[in-house]
């Protein structure tokens, strides 16, 4: 994503694929070792004329504990927006838009004892080595002007699920249930400055 928009006046939109590429890897990263008891499995949230069903943790109830009350407030608020995956996704993207995420990355790297209450021992958020990577990573995309809309109603769905899958990258999805049992590490490549989620092998059973 820097390799291709970094320090250019080009607008990165959504619907390019390195963008794409980019929020999923970031949202893997905050899903990862969440734990299962801060879920509320198998909810039910009803619309006008259908429903949607949401099974699985999502990182929105961790970040109700480490954002403000108004700014908790602004992504409950979003009219589109009616699942907490849809809302920890907006406040995710909204981080891309305003430049604000190497600061919250900051900030929860100094909430220990919130994410602990959250993760499992083996998230990546607990990992201090590699976490530490994270406010880097997010410096490195400020100079990148993104355009994401936050009020989407397609970030809605699972925490399992993909919006849609970057050309030549791996990514969670329907099809790969097994995604969220592997570790995913964020690299700074140096070179080009480009953040690459590589998965740790899976152990034999």
């Amino acid at each position: 994503c820097q390799v291709r928009f970094g320090g250019k006046a080009e607008i990165a939109p959504d619907s390019d694929p390195t963008v794409v590429c980019l929020c999923q890897q970031l949202e893997a990263v905050f899903q990862h070792g969440l734990k299962k008891g801060n879920a509320r499995i198998g909810a039910t949230i009803l619309k006008i004329g259908t429903s949607q069903k949401h099974d699985g943790p999502a990182f929105w109830q961790f970040l109700k504990d480490v954002l403000s009350k108004s700014e908790v407030e602004r992504f409950s608020s979003l009219e589109s927006i009616t699942t907490d995956v849809g809302r920890g996704r907006a406040w995710l993207r909204a981080t891309l838009n305003e430049h604000s995420l190497q600061r919250y990355t900051e900030e929860i790297q100094a909430s220990q004892s919130l994410l602990k209450s959250h993760y499992d021992s083996h998230a990546y958020l607990l990992d201090t080595e590699r976490s530490a990577m994270l406010p880097q990573m997010a410096a490195g995309l400020s100079t990148i002007v993104f355009a994401i809309n936050i009020n989407n109603p397609n970030l809605n769905g699972s925490p399992r699920a993909s919006s849609a899958s970057a050309p030549g990258r791996s990514s969670p999805s329907p099809g790969n249930p097994s995604w969220s049992q592997d570790i995913p590490e964020a690299v700074v490549a140096p070179e080009a400055k480009e953040v690459i989620v590589v998965k740790k092998k899976k152990k034999k059973r």
